[in-house]
């Protein structure tokens, strides 16, 4: 076999393997179609053979079981260990193509049979042995090829299997039925949907972090029974925890509320904080530890995953505790294992896709912020299409929630005149608006007041307009 054919058959291998990992309906679909010895290299047979061993349990595949399986089994470092496995993971080709795939992978299997029955017979003939004797090994062999040939549309005979009330009633029961998070857009009580992605998406500065934390709190106000895992890529476990803990004292305790939280971190005391407030900062700070730290109902991380780390992750959390909702900041700062060989604009579509299935298969919302690009230049502009880099992702979002932070004065485009052309005026306001909502429909939005210097949002009492839409 060429050096160029090895290559194809490690890909091919690798792609079959990350459809199983990926997805229960290629599983189910594939791994009585192929064996252990279809595959070429030995790490492959090793996980392929650990991946069939997890069906029979029935859980969802991911590399945490598999590694568990292959450590039982004394092949965890044979098969590479959870470096190999994140890396076969970001190989699942598209599922229509899983039969093509699974084609390869046996044409492949039996040109290597046919290679070593070439070289076998070669050997015979050296060897002086009669011409009808290995005639007769020849038909054997080719019977044998034949007779292990699986059917060609056996991959999809389970389509042909009824579907029961008993599933369907195990995939709404782990779907959440969707959660609050005490915000009214326009005559809506805003919930992000369950089993989905909702986007939260806003230009550069204007306070994307703060909307996830106003969301989460009030989630957590709302689900006492429920945990949050914020995943940031931005910023720090200290910085972001900070940003949490001033959003929930929602007091003014001195001119600059994050600096003097920061410096009582950092020396110990309160000398930073206005006489006046200490002893309320000191009550809140504590209730906030006691009520939502130490009881892990928020748990906040700086993260440096990869896409396919946070997605495992977030599976076996599901499987672990009872979280209720997962957020992540932002998304633009996503990335795949394996990114060389790819556009930017075509990862984060691939990132998105992951982080849907993600959401599908463990029943969660997942709350992602996003970046706008430079075409949202006021509060006009803001579009779905408008996400930095990444192209038609917002095609994946059940939700996305535009944001505009009116203490950036902001002009109407040419474009957007039929819109009223009117100016944004500048003052401390914060307004949303769902951009997509599959179950909501487009265009609810209000305008919140905002206070910078705790990063709160509150209800304006009269709710705005400035019909641009």
């Amino acid at each position: 076999m060429t050096t160029a054919e090895m290559g194809s058959s490690a890909e091919v291998e690798m792609t079959v393997l990350g459809c199983m990992m990926n997805s229960q309906e290629n599983l189910l679909a594939v791994h009585e179609v192929i064996k252990a010895d279809d595959f070429a290299d030995a790490r492959h047979r090793i996980i392929f053979k650990a991946i069939k061993e997890a069906l029979k349990s029935k859980d969802v595949i991911d590399i945490v079981i598999l590694g568990e399986i292959l450590k039982n089994s004394g092949n965890f470092q044979k098969a590479g260990g959870y470096g190999y496995l994140a890396t076969l993971s970001q190989f699942a080709g598209t599922s229509a193509h899983i039969e093509a795939y699974c084609d390869d992978l046996r044409q492949l299997a039996i040109r290597r049979t046919l290679l070593s029955v070439h070289k076998g017979l070669a050997d015979d003939i050296e060897r002086g042995i009669d011409t009808h004797t290995v005639l007769e090994r020849l038909s054997t062999k080719i019977e044998d090829i034949k007779a292990n040939k699986p059917k060609a549309d056996s991959v999809f005979r389970y389509l042909l299997d009824p579907s029961s009330e008993h599933e369907i009633i195990q995939e709404v029961r782990n779907t959440s039925p969707g959660v609050r998070v005490g915000f009214n857009l326009g005559e809506i009580d805003l919930k992000l949907p369950g089993g989905a992605i909702t986007i939260i998406a806003g230009p550069t500065g204007h306070g994307k972090t703060m909307v996830l934390i106003n969301f989460i709190l009030n989630y957590l106000s709302l689900h006492p029974n429920k945990q949050v895992f914020f995943f940031s890529y931005e910023e720090s476990k200290s910085a972001i925890l900070s940003l949490f803990l001033n959003t929930y004292i929602d007091q003014e305790i001195s001119k600059n509320n994050r600096d003097s939280i920061k410096s009582y971190f950092r020396d110990g005391n309160v000398q930073y904080v206005s006489e006046k407030s200490r002893v309320i900062f000191l009550q809140k700070k504590e209730e906030f530890f006691k009520t939502l730290i130490e009881t892990k109902r928020l748990n906040i991380f700086y993260s440096d995953y990869s896409a396919e780390e946070l997605v495992h992750a977030i599976r076996f959390l599901r499987k672990n505790v009872d979280i209720g909702l997962v957020s992540i900041d932002y998304m633009q700062l996503l990335s795949l294992i394996n990114k060389k060989t790819i556009q930017r604009q075509e990862e984060l579509k691939q990132i998105c896709l992951m982080l849907k299935d993600c959401a599908v298969d463990t029943g969660l919302p997942i709350l992602l912020a996003a970046q706008f690009n430079r075409t949202v230049a006021s509060e006009a502009d803001l579009s779905p299409t408008a996400i930095g880099e990444a192209g038609d992702i917002e095609r994946a979002a059940n939700m996305v929630i535009g944001l505009w932070n009116r203490n950036y004065e902001g002009f109407t485009s040419a474009g957007n005149a039929q819109k009223g052309g009117k100016k944004v005026p500048k003052e401390p306001a914060m307004y949303l608006e769902i951009m997509k909502g599959r179950e909501t429909g487009i265009g609810h939005s209000s305008v919140f007041n905002l206070n910078g210097n705790t990063g709160k949002l509150s209800p304006q009492k009269k709710i705005e307009s400035l019909n641009f839409r």
